[in-house]
């Protein structure tokens, strides 16, 4: 289920940030939902509103949330392929185009794999939607400092990023605990 971007070119990769015809800009109320949701990864009662709140607005995000949310562990429909193949690149954004490969769970980012091609602006290495990733892969190590990798379950790592981790112990043992 992993949706990989980097067989696009680079333009293309970078056009993945901005919202397409269809896709209803944040106001106010969605925004406050995405904070709580972020704050509370493991709570679905502030994806379902947001995922009602989308679907007001006729935003197809919705339906793919909605989706996500009653399929739990189940088989993925044809209705979700469909709308993961068209929306699943926004559903990722802002990191989307500095990732290698993500899937979604639940309508949000859940298994980042990192681009170690790319260079994150400081704002995305301390953008709350990390705090929602389970899975991650990466040799980035500014990430494993600065990210809110509160929900990270699973941790690849390439490179010399294990030297790093064992440095900053302390840093990892406060996320664990």
């Amino acid at each position: 289920l992993l949706h990989y971007a980097r067989g696009l070119p680079l333009d293309a990769r970078r056009s993945l940030v901005l919202a397409p015809p269809g896709m209803s800009p944040e106001d106010e109320e969605a925004r406050e939902l995405l904070a709580e949701i972020w704050a509370h990864p493991e709570d679905d009662g502030p994806r379902m509103l947001y995922a009602d709140r989308l679907q007001q607005r006729a935003d197809p995000r919705g339906e793919l949330i909605a989706l996500q949310l009653a399929r739990g562990d189940g088989r993925i429909s044809e209705r979700e392929r469909q709308l993961l193949a068209k929306w699943g690149p926004y559903c990722a954004r802002p990191l989307t185009r500095f990732l290698a490969g993500y899937e979604l769970r639940r309508g949000f980012l859940a298994h980042a794999i990192v681009d170690e091609r790319q260079q994150f602006p400081q704002a995305l290495l301390e953008h709350p939607m990390w705090s929602l990733v389970e899975e991650l892969q990466t040799a980035h190590t500014p990430l494993l400092r600065l990210a809110p990798l509160t929900s990270v379950g699973v941790l690849r790592l390439v490179g010399r990023t294990l030297e790093f981790l064992s440095s900053h112990v302390r840093t990892w043992l406060r996320v664990a605990l």
